[in-house]
């Protein structure tokens, strides 16, 4: 607010000595009729500023065009006024060397002047007009180096006023998209190979992953890594480098040119550090407004670039953490409470328990398959029935075997009537070989029976199918040998954990835990170890052991399958040495494989 108010009033002095300077140019010169003096923008402004004489009185169209004609060309204008009622010469002339130095212009209308005649006269009249022009060169020298001065003091200014990087970065390119020509400024910092977008003008959020950041960072670097200041169009006056990052940035933000300014390091380090990315929407910067961006970004680039290394260091990362706390001793005092409060929970004594997936399985799975050849007839189970002991779980046909168990009994009856024959004519050679297949033909039928019982399959126990479903393939083809079925008792059950092998050392047989299944979270199990299997499974990325336990008191709707966590106890400990033992035993690690 102050340097708002200072600027005015200088602005205001400064309107003031114009209007003075061109009164004492009218009483100097009695011919004067009006005096038009045009001020160069303020460093980064846009639009120039005119003065005039008389203030009461508007500024003819003549004057006007001749104006316009010597700011356009840089040269000086004379004309001459033929017309009765203002006959006289204009005269316009641009003030020590154009814009790119000071960028003022003067024009008069010089009334009651002789016929200009000759070359001589022409001359005359434009050296008098440059002798009085030339009093205000020194004062417009003052004046412009005097903004660049203020200038560069506001932006320093904004920086200072913030000690986070982040807001001092934006208070920055807020303040020169302001002050400068341009609609935005983006100020992008680099740490080596890495590109960091610290803030953009007028933006609190910076969407990073945009086309437009992407070709932003390749600007920054095409620019950093040339060590110039590089400008889209580019400027006559300014050294030809390399642009093409810059080209696609001017496609991207949709602007008439883009310039980027690298800025050093802070300390010794004299790498470039960043840049300042400015993109306008008026046309390639003046030679001036490059050289004072320049000056302003190596200015405060190095100031930023330290309030960055101090963010990103681990003492700046600590003080910002708590900084809140000083500023707040409420806060603090109640952190400080919470702090202790844990403390000393973590200090206490508590419960050391061993995790491990858990998957609960029958004692018994019993295995169901075929006792002979055949085909799938009836099928009355499949897999998750309860089935009852002796219950038919699937028929065979059995038409072939029916035939051959008749024909084998026909073929004995046939056999024991001639075994009789034989006995009643005393043919003891017969009666000895018929009696030899009579028994061979008995077995056969005994064997025909036994395979027609093979063709029922029933359940051995109660049980619950756990595989098996041949509802849907009736008439399939089956071997003899094939399992059909996998039945699991409903009254024994077992426990499969999967204990990490860094926990393996804690757990014993006999020690006690409790299973919560994922199913029933919140009908705990207890169980007892039973037995460790010692041999290590690599699954999933992990390496484990199978250690089997036993429920102590199943409960009701319990299924072979379920799955859940187990937790073994372990005893008692410090709950911190059991909240950092998996860190401690990392780091033990970590150091016997480097040799501490």
């Amino acid at each position: 607010m102050e340097m708002r108010k200072t600027r005015a009033a200088e602005r205001s002095l400064e309107r003031d000595w114009a209007a003075s300077w061109l009164a004492a140019i009218a009483d100097v010169w009695t011919d004067l009729g009006e005096a038009v003096l045009q001020l160069p923008p303020p460093p980064g402004g846009r639009e120039p500023r005119m003065l005039r004489w008389p203030d009461e009185s508007p500024t003819s169209p003549a004057l006007l065009a001749a104006l316009g004609q010597c700011s356009k060309d840089q040269r000086a204008v004379v004309r001459e006024i033929v017309r009765t009622h203002a006959k006289g010469t204009i005269v316009a002339l641009p003030l020590a060397g154009g814009p790119d130095l000071l960028g003022g212009v003067l024009a008069l209308h010089v009334r009651h002047v002789p016929e200009i005649d000759t070359e001589t006269e022409r001359k005359r009249v434009v050296a008098q007009a440059e002798a009085l022009g030339s009093t205000l060169t020194p004062a417009l020298r003052e004046r412009a180096a005097r903004e660049r001065l203020s200038l560069a003091l506001e932006v320093v200014a904004a920086c200072l006023e913030w000690e986070a990087c982040g807001a001092a970065s934006l208070a920055v390119a807020t303040q020169l998209a302001l002050r400068m020509p341009c609609d935005r400024v983006a100020i992008v910092f680099r740490d080596h190979d890495s590109l960091w977008i610290e803030a953009v003008s007028n933006s609190a959020r910076i969407d990073r992953r945009s086309s437009w950041a992407s070709a932003l960072g390749a600007a920054v670097s095409e620019a950093v890594d040339q060590d110039a200041t590089v400008c889209l169009p580019t400027a006559d006056d300014r050294l030809a480098v390399a642009h093409l990052a810059h080209q696609r940035l001017l496609e991207e933000a949709s602007a008439k040119s883009v310039w980027t300014v690298p800025f050093a390091a802070s300390g010794r380090d004299r790498r470039n550090a960043g840049a300042f990315c400015f993109e306008s929407s008026v046309g390639p910067p003046s030679g001036e407004t490059l050289e004072l961006c320049e000056d302003v970004v190596a200015l405060v680039g190095p100031v930023l670039d330290l309030r960055r290394r101090e963010r990103d260091s681990l003492s700046g990362r600590w003080s910002a953490i708590l900084r809140p706390l000083r500023e707040r001793p409420a806060r603090r005092n109640f952190i400080v409470a919470i702090t202790l409060v844990l403390a000393l929970f973590a200090l206490t004594p508590g419960d050391f328990r061993i995790g491990a997936r858990a998957n609960l399985q029958g004692r018994v799975v019993r295995s169901v398959a075929a006792g002979v050849e055949g085909y799938i007839r009836e099928a009355h189970a499949r897999a998750g029935d309860l089935v009852k002991e002796g219950s038919l779980l699937v028929r065979l046909d059995d038409r072939d075997l029916q035939i051959e168990h008749r024909n084998w009994i026909g073929k004995s009856v046939q056999l024991q009537r001639e075994y009789r024959d034989a006995l009643a004519q005393h043919d003891r050679s017969r009666s000895s070989v018929l009696d030899a297949q009579l028994a061979q033909a008995r077995a056969e039928v005994d064997l025909a029976v036994a395979r027609l019982a093979r063709t029922e399959l029933v359940a051995p126990f109660d049980a619950i199918v756990m595989e098996g479903d041949w509802s849907q393939s009736l008439g399939a083809p089956v071997e003899r040998g094939d399992v059909l079925f996998e039945l699991a008792p409903l009254d024994g059950y077992r426990i499969v954990l999967e204990v990490d092998e860094r926990d393996i050392s804690h757990v014993s047989v006999g020690q006690a835990g409790a299973l919560a299944l994922t199913a029933r979270p919140g009908d705990p199990l207890s169980l007892t170890v039973r037995r460790i299997i010692p041999i290590t499974v690599a699954e999933d990325g992990r390496t484990f052991f199978r250690v089997e336990a036993d429920l102590d008191s199943p409960l009701v709707g319990l299924r072979p399958g379920m799955e859940g966590v187990a937790k073994l106890d372990a005893g008692q400990r410090q709950r911190i040495q059991v909240w950092m033992r998996p860190m401690v035993d990392a780091v033990r690690l970590w150091l016997w494989r480097w040799g501490v």
